[in-house]
């Protein structure tokens, strides 16, 4: 009798605990409109950075800068958007990139004002990909590098950047073309 009630109890604990740890694994419903927005813009922005200029115009985002705004020497910019979209601004840049080891694509997107955090951003994206740590440093940040793997047929580098409270600054996708 004493068994079946320790083994009910010690049951019911395990039962908890996998409950809690699936509750902090499931991204918030913030976190996941983000890394559905994120994924959507960005692959676009990958695939044909174009694209997002027209997704841009279509869907009435606050133009910043433009193809004729002043290029950095190492990148051709295609644009930066304001968006404003669930409760969340988006600052949307995308440009082309001509370093040394090829070319790529690349689309970045700040999050100012934010109060998006980084676990539930973080949970909702990586159910989606596949991620490999490259960096993981904390200083008066947390910057961090990944790999995604089977999305893009050459290198796709995911970078994040988090506030020393857990919440999300800004995302990058860099596509090496």
């Amino acid at each position: 009798m004493r068994v079946g009630i320790a083994s009910a109890l010690a049951g019911a604990g395990l039962l908890g605990i996998a409950v809690l740890v699936a509750y902090a694994l499931t991204p918030d419903s913030a976190g996941q409109r983000a890394a559905d927005f994120v994924r959507t813009v960005c692959i676009a922005a990958i695939n044909d950075p174009a694209a997002v200029e027209r997704m841009a115009k279509d869907q009435n985002w606050t133009v910043l800068t433009d193809r004729s705004s002043q290029d950095v020497p190492w990148a051709t910019m295609i644009g930066t958007w304001r968006v404003a979209r669930d409760d969340q601004a988006y600052l949307v840049s995308v440009a082309t990139s001509h370093v040394r080891h090829g070319p790529q694509n690349i689309c970045s997107v700040v999050f100012p004002e934010s109060k998006l955090a980084r676990a539930g951003f973080f949970s909702a994206i990586s159910a989606a990909w596949d991620l490999e740590v490259r960096i993981d440093s904390t200083s008066a940040f947390r910057n961090e590098m990944y790999t995604i793997n089977k999305v893009w047929p050459k290198d796709l580098v995911l970078q994040m950047t988090s506030s020393s409270d857990g919440i999300l600054m800004s995302m990058t996708l860099l596509a090496s073309l």
